[in-house]
């Protein structure tokens, strides 16, 4: 048996475990080999004892499993990026369309406005 130290949070839930003392001194004595000293985070403390917390266990290999399916930093980058330049060709594309569609608008009121003149002139209106 060896003389751990321990650090847990409000919930009891070990922080952090060393061979030497922290800020906070709870002391455990546990075999070298004792789990808790390669993976202490799934780990309760309770009166001196480590409890295994299987069911916290299981939930993070189950996070640690789901993160492997979500792409990296990397992928998620690239999608991004790909993303936007789509999203800019939209952009550039109304804006297109808008310039077409005033230009159209410019010219049917400059007919109009020729048309009315003619009226005018020919004294129709």
């Amino acid at each position: 048996m060896a003389k751990y130290f321990v650090d847990i949070n409000e919930d009891n839930r070990v922080t952090g475990i060393s061979s030497s003392p922290f800020s906070v001194e709870l002391e455990v004595n546990i075999e070298d080999s004792h789990e808790a000293v390669r993976n202490p985070f799934i780990f309760k403390y309770n009166n001196g004892l480590l409890i295994k917390d299987t069911e916290f266990q299981e939930e993070r290999i189950k996070d640690r499993e789901e993160q492997k399916g979500l792409p990296n930093v990397s992928e998620r980058l690239d999608m991004l990026e790909e993303q936007n330049a789509s999203l800019m060709m939209e952009i550039v594309m109304k804006d297109i369309q808008l310039e077409e569609k005033s230009q159209m608008i410019s010219s049917m009121d400059e007919i109009s406005s020729s048309l009315l003149l003619d009226l005018a002139v020919k004294g129709v209106i």
